[in-house]
């Protein structure tokens, strides 16, 4: 997960519904990390403040409740990154979360799709802009965290011709448009 450290990203959306897949489904634990990236936006404002605390406390009580000696379930980095690390984390990525409570086109997951080799999978918010286009993804919504477990389950255990399959189908669409 990658984003402006912002109330309507989701992030803790996403950290719920991680932090339920691993109690639901403690075959993922020790398997499966998730990278939250978030970059300081707004920080004087009183909102976003208490956003970034409740972030760090939920990374916190997660990694508290289920890491063990060799595993932390999440990465945190609360810091801007560059163009050259994003696509690194990009390129790397099984699975990218995208899961705005309301967004415009949301541009990251478009970002996520042309950096990706071709077995990526991208779950994204059915409220994101970008959702009409990118039909291949696993759409979700972003309040239903029952529905983010199962999706985020489904693409742990996609089969890589799934995989492929839809992620060059994004990419042609994601090039045709750009042009």
């Amino acid at each position: 997960g990658l984003g402006r450290l912002d109330y309507t990203k989701g992030l803790l959306e996403k950290l719920k519904a991680y932090e339920k897949l691993l109690g639901s489904y403690p075959e993922f634990q020790k398997k499966i990390v998730f990278i939250l990236v978030a970059s300081p936006s707004r920080e004087k404002i009183g909102e976003y403040k208490i956003i970034k605390e409740e972030v760090d406390k939920m990374v916190g009580q997660i990694n508290g409740k289920f890491q063990s000696l060799n595993w932390i379930p999440i990465k945190y980095f609360y810091r801007k990154i560059s163009t050259a690390q994003l696509k690194s984390f990009f390129s790397l990525a099984d699975i990218f979360l995208a899961i705005p409570l309301i967004d415009g086109m949301n541009l990251v997951c478009k970002e996520f799709i042309a950096s990706n080799s071709n077995n990526g999978v991208l779950i994204l918010s059915e409220f994101a802009g970008a959702a009409y286009d990118l039909k291949e993804a696993i759409l979700v919504n972003p309040y239903d965290e029952d529905d983010i477990v199962k999706s985020i389950k489904k693409a742990l255990e996609m089969t890589i011709e799934e995989r492929e399959k839809r992620m060059i189908k994004l990419k042609k669409r994601v090039m045709e448009k750009s042009i």
